[in-house]
Parts: C-alpha cells; sequence; structure tokens
C-alpha cells in the first residue's frame, strides 16, 4: 500500500519538484524544461521518488514501531502500568526517533532524487548523469564530495521530521485509542 501510495503522490509531485529546486521564474524553468526535454523532462527523477518514498516509509514505520517498544520496555515493559501522560511522551519520543533515522537512512537517495530533477537536461556532462541513473549518481556523489556531499540538506530535513513525525505518531496512537474506545462502547 505504501508503495502504490508513494508512486501516485510521486507522479503528481515529480513534475513542481524540477522547478521548485531551481533558480530562476518558473515560466523560464518550465520553457527551457519543455524546449530540451520535452515532457519527460518534467518526470524525471520519478522513477527516484518511488525508489526514496516506497522504503522510507517502510523504514519510518519500522523505527517507529522498534522505538516504541524498546521506550516501554525501558519503561517496566507495560504500557498499561503508565500514566497517559507518560505513555503520550513515550510515543512523542519514539517519533521523534522514527523521523530522525528516517532522514538519516534515506538522505543519500533524496540527494540522488534531488540531483537528477534539478541537473541540466541541456548539457551534455549533466545529460550522461542523468542517463547513468540513480544509484550511480549516488555512488557518483559519494566519489566526489563524500559523505558531507550525501548528507547535504540534512539538517532542514532533521528540523523538519523529528518534530513532524513526534507529532504524527502521537496523533496517530491518540486517535487509535479514540478509534478503539468508540468501537467498545
Amino acid at each position: 500500500a505504501a508503495s502504490s501510495s508513494s508512486a501516485a503522490s510521486s507522479f503528481r509531485r515529480t513534475p513542481t519538484a524540477s522547478w521548485e529546486q531551481q533558480p530562476g521564474s518558473v515560466g523560464h524553468i518550465v520553457r527551457t524544461i519543455w524546449k530540451t526535454e520535452g515532457f519527460r523532462g518534467f518526470y524525471r527523477g520519478y522513477v527516484a521518488g518511488i525508489v526514496c518514498y516506497g522504503p522510507a516509509s517502510a523504514v519510518w514505520f519500522a523505527s517507529y514501531e522498534l522505538a516504541k517498544k524498546e521506550l516501554f520496555f525501558l519503561e517496566n515493559g507495560a504500557e498499561k502500568d503508565l500514566t497517559p501522560t507518560a505513555v503520550s511522551g513515550l510515543q512523542l519520543v519514539a517519533g521523534g526517533v522514527a523521523g530522525l533515522l528516517c532522514a538519516v537512512v534515506m538522505n543519500p537517495f533524496d540527494v540522488a532524487k534531488t540531483r537528477i530533477q534539478t541537473l541540466d537536461g541541456g548539457n551534455p556532462a549533466d545529460r550522461k548523469l542523468i542517463n547513468k541513473g540513480f544509484f550511480h549518481l549516488i555512488k557518483w556523489t559519494a566519489q566526489r564530495e563524500g559523505l558531507r556531499g550525501l548528507a547535504r540538506g540534512l539538517g532542514p530535513r532533521l528540523l523538519y521530521s523529528v518534530p513532524s513525525s513526534a507529532v504524527t505518531f502521537a496523533g496517530y496512537e491518540l486517535a487509535k485509542k479514540f478509534a478503539s474506545t468508540t468501537k467498545e462502547e
């Protein structure tokens, strides 16, 4: 389900991602992409997006469940023995951990996806990189820029991912609790 959802959202998001990351007016960027690459240019990075977002969902959910399990174990192993505030706090922390792990693990893939989308399709050297593909671009970035290149943008990504994941999972757990309470009545 997560992979098909990723494919659908990437299909909608990919064309705008191609020009959101580039300097200049949207009109100029759209005309340049159309002129140099045609319709396909707007979907450059679509497959890379799917490669990023599908596994990211798996890492995110698995990290949350693992962090939640470990945190509750550290707190005496039984959720029922904790106050509602303690449970919510542990869920917030587990969600933040999931956001952190997902961002760190998936960042090199996101760097490559963004580069594929923002390379100049009219430039022969860039075109060659685009044609070699997503995984080649990860290797190319690592060889030329090392870990620093693969970690590009990680700071802002963490500033967004950690708190938003914490709130998302805490909200999810709260909604799940209300749904099960309503079902029991």
